[in-house]
């Protein structure tokens, strides 16, 4: 897989989970 595709797929998790208190795994992603 290209990097793009896999950034695009981690923005999409992260959209998804950050609601849900999802600030440490956007901490471990970096």
């Amino acid at each position: 897989m290209n990097l793009n595709a896999v950034i695009v797929l981690v923005k999409l998790v992260l959209v998804v989970v950050v609601p849900s208190g999802g600030f440490c795994v956007d901490k471990r992603v970096r």
